[in-house]
Parts: structure tokens; sequence; C-alpha cells
């Protein structure tokens, strides 16, 4: 998959990195090249054969929380996190106390300091790549205290996990709505987290 920006003083050709790759989908991280530019052409290659050329729109961010079903719906990708037992995932049969700490993990976060490399592993020892918007997080409407917004340890560039800890006001319940955001751009809507 390539992804061409063009300007007046500027041509620019680079390959996505790949996540996955099925007869009806490809999953790829979006070239760090792109940055700033207002739209960029999408062709993909398959074989020799190139596809039509796609104009997408480039936004600044647009932050999705990964689910457990992979449908961008439902309950998240989400790991509770306690010092004495560690991670494990959230579920409704393992939910997160209010004041605890939570680990999401989100795309489409928008420029991080460091600048991002194509299709490089976040070191498992910092400095880790963050984000320069302000990421925030809330939990049933209530605001979360973000401990940590950057690329995740030992994952591709472009995945970030975000460390909150659960507002001690926060609804309980096994279906409770949970957003993120780079500045002003939310992640999408009907994703939750359990709480108790």
């Amino acid at each position: 998959m390539l992804v061409e920006s063009t300007s007046i003083l500027e041509a620019r050709i680079a390959a996505a990195t790949l996540l996955f790759v099925s007869e009806g989908q490809i999953n790829a991280i979006v070239p760090c090249g792109v940055a700033g530019k207002q739209s960029v052409r999408v062709q993909v290659e398959f074989g020799g054969a190139w596809s039509n050329v796609v104009t997408l729109p480039v936004l600044t961010a647009a932050p999705s929380l990964f689910t457990m079903a992979a449908s961008g719906a439902g309950p998240g990708a989400i790991l509770n996190f306690d010092l004495a037992s560690g991670y494990s995932l959230n579920t409704a049969a393992n939910a997160a106390a209010r004041g605890a700490t939570v680990l999401l993990f989100a795309t489409g976060m928008g420029p991080t300091n460091p600048a991002c490399s194509d299709g490089t592993i976040v070191p498992l020892i910092g400095p880790f790549p963050r984000p320069t918007l302000t990421v925030t997080v809330e939990i049933g409407g209530r605001p979360a205290t973000v401990q940590f917004a950057g690329g995740a340890p030992g994952l591709v560039n472009g995945l970030t996990q975000v460390n909150a800890v659960v507002p001690a006001d926060a609804p309980v319940g096994a279906n409770v709505p949970i957003v993120v955001r780079a500045g002003s751009a939310a992640s999408q809507p009907g994703v939750t987290i359990s709480v108790k």
C-alpha cells in the first residue's frame, strides 16, 4: 500500500506498514510523512496489479480505541493493573475498581515527540514517543487522571498506550462508556469498560 501526498513543491510516496491483510480488509498504519497534509492519495498493489487511486483527507488526530471483538465497539481491549497481581484483562467478571489504574490501547493520536518512525518497534525502555496533543480520558462521563500516554513498549509505532486512573465517582457496571481524546478529537462512541 502506498500513500502519496503532493503539493507544488513536493511529491512523496511512502509504503504504509501493514498489520493485517485478507481478501476484504487491509489494516495499515498511516505513514508519518502525511502529518500536516490536507489529503493523501492511497493505492494498493498486489501481485504487480494496482488498485484505483483513492484520495483521503488527513486529520491532525482521529483517536480510536481497540476493542475485544476488533469491531470498534463493545468492551475495550483494556488491562487492569494492580501492584500485587500485575496485569489482567478488564471484563465484567474482572472489573476495575474505582481508583485503580487501567491501560487503554488506541491509535490515531496524532503527531508524537520524538517524531514517529514508520514500521519501527517502540523500545522497551524510554524515552517513548508521546502525543504532542493533550490526551484526556473520560470514564462514564467523569474525567480520569491520565498517568501516561505514549508509545506502547515492544509494539509498533502508531499504537498508543494510555494509563488512566478510574475516577472515584465513576459509574459502576459492565458497560460503562469510555472515551479518549487527543486535543479536541474524541474516540469512537460505543466502547465500554467494566467498573466495580
